[in-house]
């Protein structure tokens, strides 16, 4: 049996690998002169405009995801990129005690929690609030993703599972909490201004 994909984008060539998996025949049709879709690039002058996803879930060898990006993916010759902070947030109308206007957000938690309480040492307790559900959010594979296997296995692995009640308490203890909400508990101003921009940006896009 044959089957038609339209659009050679992540969507159509991850379908068009899985029905092949499967012993179909497939065509993708794309229009464009190269596959990929919104995971592309292309060159202008001395300029490289990159389209593709800014992060990816799955790049550890450990997380469930890695498993499925494996079967259609090579993923032990990506080179993934970590850098040293996610973003740069500019605030124009303050700036923090060293004279400077722009928050960096670290990926480590370490050295953003330190770099925060350098900041604003009176904030020190709020700080840790902050980074509480995100220490403990990062101790699980997110989303779990299960395969079917026998019924021995799978009860030890529901009996594993329930360690997964402490993300669901913070999950649903924070489900609702804003950048505004966290700026609230916060006394340093720079902070809260922060949170606030942070909040007009997501809004705006």
């Amino acid at each position: 049996m044959k089957v038609n994909i339209i659009g050679g984008g992540v969507s159509g060539m991850t379908a068009g690998i899985y029905l092949q998996m499967n012993g179909f025949e497939t065509h993708i049709f794309e229009k464009h002169a190269i596959p990929g879709g919104l995971c592309t690039s292309w060159i202008k002058g001395e300029y490289i405009f990159d389209s593709c996803a800014h992060w990816v879930l799955g790049s550890d060898t450990g997380s469930s995801f890695y498993k499925i990006w494996n079967e259609i993916l090579d993923m032990k010759n990506i080179r993934f990129h970590k850098p040293r902070c996610t973003c740069r947030s500019g605030i124009e109308e303050n700036v923090n005690k060293y004279g400077e206007n722009t928050f960096y957000l670290y990926t480590n938690l370490d050295r953003l929690e330190a770099y925060m309480i350098d900041l604003a040492p009176e904030d020190t307790r709020a700080i840790k609030a902050f980074m509480k559900p995100i220490r403990v959010m990062q101790k699980f594979d997110l989303p779990p993703i299960l395969d079917d296997v026998p019924f021995i296995p799978s009860l030890i692995r529901g009996i594993k599972m329930m360690r997964y009640l402490e993300f669901l308490y913070w999950f649903l203890k924070i489900r609702n909490y804003t950048n505004l909400t966290y700026a609230k508990n916060l006394k340093t101003f720079f902070f809260g201004k922060v949170s606030n921009y942070s909040m007009m940006v997501m809004k705006s896009t």
